[in-house]
């Protein structure tokens, strides 16, 4: 009995040793590839475990976006090889009380497909590809959204309707409210959506600068305080504006 628990210590240790030689990205024999194989298998099943685990969606609530969240949960158990009949019991450990207790309206026996629509009607955009492609087309910058902000909400209908970077990325420069920022993005000639916003913000940021310059200039020129803006008064970094 002593002897066979030594053995199986050993083939264990060897095991071990074997995955981090793997790991460590070490050539293996195409003869002793699959016995390494079998090894590292034999180590996570030691450890509880049958194969690498891949981290699960965050918990899905009423801020969540379904079609995305439904994407990541689809994509865990594809890595995780999780048993289809295993899928709707995972699917409600990952929601919160208030997404369980509607989950919970649906009957025992709802399928995941089910759920996964309820999730959808209840929290999706609610209206066809079509209308979503039209708010695509029309939707512009609002006179108080940020340049990401506006981004962020373009990315949003473009994923529900079906848009390319490309689209994504012509809305967003002809959707700019200044021009001079949207002038420099058609020169930039961008590749991207990621790219022409990262760029649009540089722009913005420029321009701003470039706009203190000249106030700063302005005001030296005209004798006044560069803070208060009074006449024939020295600018002070201690001077504070007048009210």
């Amino acid at each position: 009995m002593m002897q066979e628990l030594r053995s199986r210590k050993v083939e264990e240790s060897s095991a071990r040793e074997d995955v981090h030689t793997a790991a460590s990205g070490d050539q293996v024999s195409t003869e002793s590839g699959g016995w390494a194989d079998q090894l590292r298998n034999s180590v996570w099943a030691a450890e509880g475990r049958t194969r690498p685990w891949c981290r699960p969606p965050p918990c899905f609530s009423p801020s969540s976006d379904v079609e995305v969240w439904l994407n990541r949960l689809n994509d865990y158990f594809a890595a995780n090889e999780v048993p289809q009949d295993k899928w709707v019991a995972v699917l409600k450990s990952f929601v919160s009380d208030e997404m369980y207790v509607v989950l919970a309206e649906e009957g025992p026996t709802a399928t995941f497909n089910e759920l996964a629509a309820c999730l959808k009607k209840r929290y999706g955009s609610g209206e066809s590809e079509l209308m979503t492609w039209m708010r695509f087309a029309r939707r512009r910058q609002c006179p108080t959204e940020s340049l990401e902000e506006f981004a962020d909400e373009l990315r949003k209908l473009g994923r529900r309707a079906g848009r390319s970077d490309v689209d994504l990325r012509g809305q967003f420069i002809s959707g700019i409210l200044d021009q001079e920022v949207q002038a420099s993005l058609v020169k930039a000639d961008t590749k991207s959506f990621a790219e022409t916003v990262r760029m649009a913000r540089q722009f913005q940021v420029m321009q701003l600068d470039v706009e203190e310059v000249r106030r700063y200039q302005f005001a030296e020129r005209s004798g006044s305080c560069v803070s208060c803006k009074q006449l024939d008064k020295p600018s002070s970094e201690d001077c504070q504006p007048t009210t």
